[in-house]
C-alpha cells in the first residue's frame, strides 16, 4: 500500500491498482471524495470495482495506523469500516449498497423500522450481477450480525418463510441445505425466540431479559392489554402470536402459548 497526498488529491496504490481521489487536505488527514476517482496511468474507462477495492484497502490500511484518509460519500458523510463491511450512504427504499471484503455488494429488501435495512437473502448480488454463493451469503450474514448493530443493523429475511436469521441472543442462526441458505427460526418477525426456554444462569437471564426489553422498546413485541390485572403475556406486533414470560428468584421461563 502506498499513499501520496497533495492539497487537492490522493494517489493510492494497492494490489497492482493505482488511482487518484480528489479531495482536500485537512489538519488531521486527507478527506477524499469517494466518487471523484480516476485510474492512474489508464486512458480508458475507470473501473468501479477498482475504485471500490482501493477504498476498502485504504480504509483497512488506515485502521492499522497508516496515513489517515477519510472517504466522504456525496461530499459530506464519512464512510466507516466495520469489520469487513462499509455501508455506502443511506439505503434506498428497496436497495442497499455496501462494500464487503473489497467488493461492492447489493442487497434488495425493505428500508425502514428500527433497523437500517431488511434484506432478502434470495437476491444478494455482487456489483457485476453475480449472485452470492450460499457460503458467501452465510459468511456475510455472520459478519453483518457482528459488525452492524443497533440502528445500523441489517435484518436478514428468508424469502420463503419471512423469518429472521438470528437467534434470541442476536447471533446468526442459519445453515446451508441443498444449496440454499435456511433460517432456523420461526415464521413470524418476533420469531428469534425459542418456543420454550428455562434459564437459571443469572447472566443468561439478564441477556434474555434485555433482549425482551429491546423488542418492547422498538415495538416488535407489545404487552397484551388486560382490563382486570397486569398481564404477563406479550404479543407479536406483526402476526399476533402470544408469548408468556416469567422471572422468579434468579430463574426465567419463556414459552409460546
Amino acid at each position: 500500500m502506498e499513499i501520496k497526498v497533495t492539497e487537492s488529491c490522493a494517489d493510492i496504490s494497492s494490489g497492482g491498482i493505482t488511482g487518484r481521489f480528489g479531495g482536500k487536505l485537512g489538519n488531521d488527514g486527507f478527506y477524499a471524495d469517494a466518487q471523484d476517482f480516476s485510474r492512474g496511468g489508464h486512458d480508458g474507462e475507470t473501473s468501479d470495482a477498482e475504485r471500490i477495492r482501493l477504498i476498502y484497502d485504504t480504509m483497512k490500511y488506515c485502521e492499522k495506523g497508516g496515513n489517515r484518509v477519510v472517504f466522504l460519500w456525496n461530499g459530506c458523510k464519512p464512510l466507516q469500516l466495520r469489520g469487513d463491511i462499509v455501508v455506502l450512504g443511506a439505503p434506498q427504499r428497496d436497495r442497499l449498497e455496501l462494500i464487503y471484503g473489497g467488493r461492492k455488494l447489493i442487497l434488495h429488501g425493505d428500508c425502514g423500522g428500527s433497523y437500517l435495512f431488511a434484506a432478502y437473502t434470495g437476491n444478494m448480488e455482487w456489483e457485476n450481477g453475480e449472485l452470492l454463493s450460499p457460503e458467501e451469503k452465510l459468511g456475510f450474514v455472520r459478519a453483518a450480525s457482528v459488525s452492524l448493530t443497533g440502528a445500523d443493523a441489517i435484518v436478514f429475511l428468508d424469502d420463503d418463510n419471512k423469518s429472521l436469521f438470528i437467534d434470541w441472543r442476536g447471533m446468526p442462526f442459519a445453515h446451508i441445505q441443498d444449496g440454499r441458505l435456511i433460517a432456523d427460526s420461526f415464521r413470524c418477525i418476533c420469531g428469534t425466540f425459542p418456543l420454550r426456554l428455562e434459564l437459571s444462569d443469572p447472566a443468561e437471564c439478564s441477556r434474555f431479559s434485555e433482549n425482551i426489553k429491546v423488542r418492547l422498546d422498538n415495538g416488535s413485541l407489545r404487552k397484551k392489554s388486560s382490563l382486570f390485572a397486569h398481564s404477563s403475556v406479550l404479543e407479536c406486533r406483526y402476526c399476533g402470536s402470544a408469548w408468556k414470560y416469567e422471572a422468579n428468584d434468579g430463574s426465567l421461563k419463556w414459552e409460546k402459548i
